[in-house]
C-alpha cells in the first residue's frame, strides 16, 4: 500500500470507523455484559437506548449488587492493601552473589533502603493520584462484565474505560495492536 493511499484512508473520520468496524467482534461480549449489569449493577454497563434522563430499571432486591459490591472490595484490599505495599523491590540474588567479593553488606544494605524507598514511593503516588477508586470501579467491572481498560495517563492518574467504551484489535499472540476509545467531552474543556 503506497503511503498516499494510507494517508487518505486515515483522514477524516477514520477513527470513527474504525471503531465501529472493530466493535462488531465486541457484541457478543457486550451483550453478555450487559444482561448481567442488568441483574445486578445497571449503572455499571446500561443499555444503549436509555438516554440521560431516564431512569434505570429497578431490581427490586440487591443481592446482585451487595455480591458485586463485596467482592470488589476484597480484591481491593488484595491488590491495595492500606498502609503497605502491595508488592516487594529487591535486588537478583543471583546477580549478588557473582558480584559478592566485590558488594559488602553494608551496599546491601543501601541497596535494599533505596528499594524500599522507591516502594514508599510509589504508595504514595497511588494515594496522590486517587487510584484505589479507579481500581475498585475497574473491579466492578471485571466482576460483572468480565472486562475493562486501564490507562495511565501522566498528567491525571489511572483511567478506567468500561468494555462499552473501547475496542481492541490483537495480533495472532493476544497482544494489542491497535485500541480505540470511545468519549464524551464538553465544548468547554476543548482548545
Amino acid at each position: 500500500m503506497s503511503p498516499t493511499s494510507e494517508e487518505g484512508m486515515r483522514g477524516k473520520g477514520y477513527a470513527a470507523r474504525r471503531y465501529e468496524a472493530l466493535s462488531v467482534d465486541r457484541e457478543d461480549f457486550l451483550d453478555r455484559a450487559k444482561e448481567c449489569a442488568r441483574l445486578t449493577i445497571p449503572y455499571l454497563i446500561p443499555e444503549d437506548d436509555i438516554g440521560h434522563n431516564e431512569q434505570l430499571p429497578s431490581l427490586y432486591q440487591s443481592v446482585g449488587a451487595n455480591g458485586v459490591t463485596n467482592l470488589s472490595s476484597k480484591l481491593l484490599m488484595t491488590m491495595l492493601p492500606p498502609n503497605e505495599p502491595c508488592f516487594k523491590l529487591q535486588v537478583n540474588n543471583m546477580m549478588m552473589e557473582k558480584e559478592e567479593e566485590q558488594a559488602d553488606k553494608e551496599f546491601r544494605t543501601q541497596i535494599d533502603k533505596a528499594l524500599s524507598r522507591m516502594e514508599q514511593a510509589v504508595l504514595a503516588d497511588i494515594e496522590e493520584k486517587g487510584d484505589r477508586s479507579v481500581v475498585f470501579e475497574g473491579n466492578q467491572h471485571l466482576i460483572v462484565a468480565g472486562n475493562c481498560l486501564y490507562f495511565d495517563d501522566p498528567d491525571s492518574g489511572l483511567r478506567m474505560f468500561p468494555l462499552s467504551r473501547y475496542v481492541v484489535d490483537r495480533d495472532a499472540s493476544g497482544n494489542p495492536v491497535e485500541i480505540i476509545t470511545k468519549e464524551t467531552l464538553a465544548w468547554d474543556v476543548l482548545d
